[in-house]
């Protein structure tokens, strides 16, 4: 959620509302613009805002990003957040049945940005997820900022693909294309068995010999006349 607003109120007062309202009990936070670390609590809305993390105080702060909780969730963070810059903030929390959830909230640069800022941002993105205990639930919140050419509107929404293992969060042409092939090759080559006296059961349907047959000179004529202009031949070309 991105809790930049012109509003006179004050802002975290407005999104606790707003979370409140649409009955959320954790989100993720953008663009914050607060100076170092912190957290406060909004009664009214019953939400903490926890731990953003941002630039410091005498530098421009364009970014930042945090986590809005329910205070009654609290109790059941493991540790306290840990801020590793303006662009990831990570949280862990106890689930039931004795389970425990990561959250990373994060903040990503525009395609636009300079390649070194983009390369830095998903190095600590992968640390991150890599830290993560296997058993732990993982959950990403927060602004992709994705763009792909003029139609990046399609995109919004879109889950990065990643490893067989789900460790690591694939980026390139090159990784993407090679873990299709990993997924394909595993479809298609795993072994099948079928039951022989199933099979026997299904009732066997008389043969259309005709169909069997070389058809007449006359029909093959037809049925090319049939065939629309300037249309490829193909199954929908032929009625």
């Amino acid at each position: 959620m991105d809790t930049n607003t012109n509003r006179p109120e004050r802002r975290t007062a407005f999104v606790a509302r707003e979370l409140k309202r649409l009955d959320f009990d954790i989100v993720a936070l953008s663009e914050t613009r607060r100076a170092e670390k912190g957290q406060l609590s909004e009664e009214q809305g019953n939400y903490t805002f926890f731990i953003w993390k941002g630039k410091a105080q005498d530098q421009l702060r364009i970014h930042g990003v945090g986590f809005a909780i329910r205070n009654y969730l609290l109790t059941k963070l493991t540790e306290q957040p840990v801020g590793i810059n303006e662009r990831l903030i990570t949280l862990r929390i106890g689930l039931k049945r004795n389970q425990n959830g990561a959250v990373i909230s994060a903040y990503a640069p525009t395609l636009d940005a300079e390649e070194k800022v983009k390369e830095a941002f998903y190095a600590d993105l992968d640390e991150s997820i890599s830290a993560t205990p296997t058993q732990y639930k993982l959950i990403i919140l927060g602004d992709v900022n994705a763009r792909v050419g003029r139609n990046h509107n399609i995109w919004e929404g879109q889950v990065a693909l990643k490893s067989e293992d789900g460790a690591t969060v694939l980026k390139t042409n090159k990784e993407v294309n090679a873990r299709w092939r990993e997924h394909f090759e595993g479809l298609f080559n795993q072994e099948t068995t079928y039951n022989a006296d199933v099979i026997n059961l299904i009732a066997q349907q008389p043969i259309k010999q005709s169909l069997c047959d070389t058809p007449a000179l006359d029909e093959v004529k037809k049925t090319i006349l049939r065939i629309n202009s300037n249309k490829a031949a193909g199954p929908d070309g032929i009625p």
